[in-house]
């Protein structure tokens, strides 16, 4: 997992260069720039607009005692395509876009809660655990010590 994020943090970016350099070189500088603020303002106000309606939903869900599982996913693809929208490229603008298209965002949902299903299906939980010894063991948990402070008062050095 982390090496598919390190290549996608990576590759992407050049990747975005290489696709506005080309499209710079067959138009115009002007229109490249144009076209990357273009889609950045109109996705930040169509990321907005989703935000807010989302919001909305949410709220009316839980006024109602409803548990908002599909509003829960529905947030976070808003937000990641709002993400991905200012992000100044064409392949990221083309993914924010299309996460804001509620048909492509329910079949992602469901892209979701298949690989979750089959992770918890197939039996792989991840634990993690705590130790405060340097090697990485675990402290001696049968042994208990019960203690009390009294304090000395008569010499009031200590």
């Amino acid at each position: 997992m982390l090496l598919r994020l390190i290549l996608l943090f990576t590759l992407i970016p050049f990747i975005e260069l290489y696709i506005l350099l080309a499209i710079a070189h067959r138009t115009s500088a002007q229109f490249t720039f144009s076209l990357v603020v273009a889609t950045g303002i109109l996705g930040a106000i169509l990321a907005r607009r989703q935000g807010l309606q989302w919001r909305q939903r949410m709220a009316t869900q839980l006024q109602r005692g409803e548990i908002p599982t599909d509003g829960i996913l529905d947030g976070l693809m808003i937000f990641i395509a709002g993400a991905l929208l200012l992000t100044p490229g064409v392949l990221t603008d083309l993914l924010g876009f299309a996460l804001l298209i509620a048909p492509l965002r329910t079949l992602v949902k469901l892209k979701i809660r298949q690989k979750i299903s089959q992770s918890l299906d197939s039996g792989v939980k991840y634990q993690y655990t705590w130790t405060n010894d340097a090697n990485g063991s675990s402290a001696d948990h049968d042994r208990v010590i019960d203690s009390y402070v009294i304090e000395n008062r008569d010499n009031p050095d200590n």
